[in-house]
């Protein structure tokens, strides 16, 4: 198992973890029954989780046995993952989406990013919540470039300094969304392949764009 990540540091860029309220407001939502059923204690557990740090669960859904799709609310970002728990040992990345909107001149501009990240992480009851200041400095560089459209990373040059500068605190919070969703996941007590995950160097920046898309709603 990969053990806590230990070249986090923190540096004011973290608030403590606490309670959101009442874990009930989880189990309301239409969720797959089969798979996680709403008087469960186990999906009780890992909504708890979810409570503690502040994460909005809005979908849930088992593909096949072995494959998870999650649609996470993180403060004004949304995130959504694909897990594969059968390839998840031998992969050493993970694609995560992440979509936010901006109102600007009675219009809404959605903007959808795309990243492959490294899988660092770490499985923790208690987290230090990030306030995930370089995902939104991220977010902020594609607004000043004005982009419309449909971009991926073979034909924008831009991607390559959109990171620029604060790297390493974008890492840091793909650090602290990883674990937060792997620990979610672990406690489904459905895949535990999680727990023995040992890292992967697969020789690639640990940030790779993958595609961004801005356009009005």
């Amino acid at each position: 198992m990969l053990g806590k990540i230990t070249h986090i540091n923190p540096d004011g860029k973290y608030t403590k973890a606490k309670s959101y309220g009442n874990y009930e407001n989880f189990l309301k939502k239409s969720f797959d029954s089969n798979f996680f059923p709403r008087d469960s204690i186990v999906f009780s557990s890992a909504a708890v989780f979810l409570s503690k740090i502040g994460w909005n669960l809005k979908e849930v859904k088992n593909h096949s046995r072995d494959k998870l799709h999650l649609i996470l609310q993180i403060n004004d970002i949304e995130f959504s993952a694909d897990i594969d728990l059968v390839a998840f040992s031998v992969s050493p990345r993970q694609l995560l989406s992440m979509v936010k909107r901006k109102f600007e001149s009675n219009k809404t501009i959605k903007t959808l990013v795309k990243v492959s990240v490294r899988k660092l992480f770490y499985l923790e009851e208690e987290m230090i919540i990030r306030d995930l200041k370089g995902v939104n400095r991220l977010f902020d560089r594609i607004d000043q470039l004005k982009l419309e459209g449909n971009y991926d990373k073979y034909d924008s040059y831009a991607f390559n300094s959109l990171i620029d500068g604060y790297q390493e605190e974008l890492e840091e919070d793909f650090i602290f969304i990883l674990s937060g969703l792997y620990t979610f996941v672990e406690k489904l007590k459905k895949f535990e392949n999680i727990k023995s995950f040992n890292q992967i160097d697969d020789k690639k920046s640990p940030i790779i764009i993958e595609n961004i898309v801005t356009a009005y709603e």
